[in-house]
């Protein structure tokens, strides 16, 4: 696999479009929970389910209980 190829294939503008998504969740009043969510997204090998999700990330309990009826 050409890594740069791959890199380059990106649609252009993307970087900016991660630039802002980030500077959003930064700027956030839950920016460390957000963060705690990517960095697990970002390192599981599988798409997870929100109940995996929860075990993962210790989320407040108003959203673990609304995540509980879906």
């Amino acid at each position: 696999m050409k890594i740069l190829e791959k890199l380059n294939a990106f649609p252009p503008g993307i970087n900016s479009l991660h630039e802002r998504m980030m500077e959003q969740i930064c700027n956030s009043e839950e920016a460390d929970l957000c963060k705690q969510i990517l960095a697990t997204i970002a390192t599981v090998y599988r798409p997870i389910t929100f109940k995996e999700l929860t075990s993962l990330v210790e989320l407040p309990e108003d959203i673990a209980d609304k995540l509980d009826l879906l």
